[in-house]
């Protein structure tokens, strides 16, 4: 080999080592490559702190939630009754759920249910819980109810059993009746007083009965309820007052010897457990101490009230 050949050579060699380690003497360069990120599948899951609430009518009802979800979304939130009630309406607010109730015309057992979802991840679920409507009020209607549903009581009228044969005397000796007048007035009241009585089988009576079970069996509302007491009350005032108007009849013809009787006062008395128009009526007297005690002008009436107990038979000889 030449030498001209020769240094071709070793020329050509070095610049192919040159180009093989890169070149002009630099190092060369390692990279690294980021693995892709873990996919994530979103998750949701919801629970509520009770099974069951009991909730009375205008009061309201919380009850806690808790929510997980692992997403990159917002969770919104649906509440749904099995069914409707008027005046009861549920919201969730943070992670309460929060319930309202106004007033409630009859008992209810309702399901409140709680879904949470998020549209964007497509996904939902729900949470159920058992409701119990309690209508407070009723309960004093109902006491009520019961007190009037005693026939005999309501309509014994009592008060009578004694007033019409002294106002008639009293009439009698002011000569503004004779004898026969007297028997007949005594007469006329019984039958008048019989009459009243009989009203104890009146369809009023008769509805109101079975009333607090067909509010309980839900048939009924209160306020219907409410309309059947009033509808026996109106009745037995009614009665009590013709039984007065004919006394005060006898008072007038005693030129007021013995005392006008006041109307619309008929009601039970809870100090006595009884039902009276007499005891209790405001311008005829007050209590004191739990005593019925009669006002000066009506100070007679005291020995002629069985209820009293200071009733006097030889009164009425």
């Amino acid at each position: 080999m030449s030498k001209l050949t020769k240094n071709i050579f070793i020329t050509a060699f070095s610049a192919l080592v040159l180009s093989a380690c890169g070149g002009g003497g630099e190092s060369g360069e390692t990279k690294t490559i980021s693995p892709p990120p873990t996919q994530i599948t979103p998750t949701l899951s919801l629970s509520i702190e009770k099974s069951s609430l009991t909730i009375n009518e205008n009061e309201q009802g919380v009850i806690g939630l808790s929510t997980s979800y692992n997403g990159q979304s917002t969770i919104d939130y649906t509440v749904s009754f099995s069914s409707e009630v008027v005046g009861v309406t549920a919201e969730v607010i943070g992670q309460d759920l929060q319930i309202n109730v106004d007033e409630l015309e009859n008992e209810h057992e309702i399901t409140l249910t709680v879904t949470a979802y998020s549209t964007a991840d497509n996904l939902s679920v729900e949470h159920s819980l058992v409701i119990n409507l309690n209508n407070a009020s009723v309960a004093a209607v109902i006491d009520e109810v019961e007190l009037w549903t005693d026939t005999d009581a309501v309509f014994k009228f009592d008060d009578f059993d004694l007033l019409p044969s002294i106002y008639a005397k009293a009439a009698y000796f002011n000569g503004t009746l004779t004898n026969t007048e007297y028997q007949t007035k005594i007469s006329d009241f019984t039958v008048l007083k019989d009459a009243a009585v009989s009203k104890k089988s009146s369809e009023e009576k008769t509805l109101l009965s079975v009333g607090i079970a067909d509010y309980q069996g839900n048939s009924i509302t209160e306020n219907e309820l409410i309309t059947m007491l009033s509808g026996v009350k109106v009745l037995a005032n009614n009665e009590n007052n013709k039984l007065i108007e004919k006394v005060n009849e006898l008072a007038l013809l005693s030129d007021e010897a013995v005392p006008l009787l006041t109307l619309d006062s008929f009601d039970f008395v809870e100090e006595y457990g009884i039902f009276s128009g007499i005891i209790g009526a405001e311008n005829m007297g007050v209590f004191k101490e739990g005593k019925w005690q009669f006002s000066e002008q009506y100070q007679i009436l005291a020995t002629l009230i069985p209820a009293l107990g200071n009733t006097n038979e030889c009164l009425t000889n």
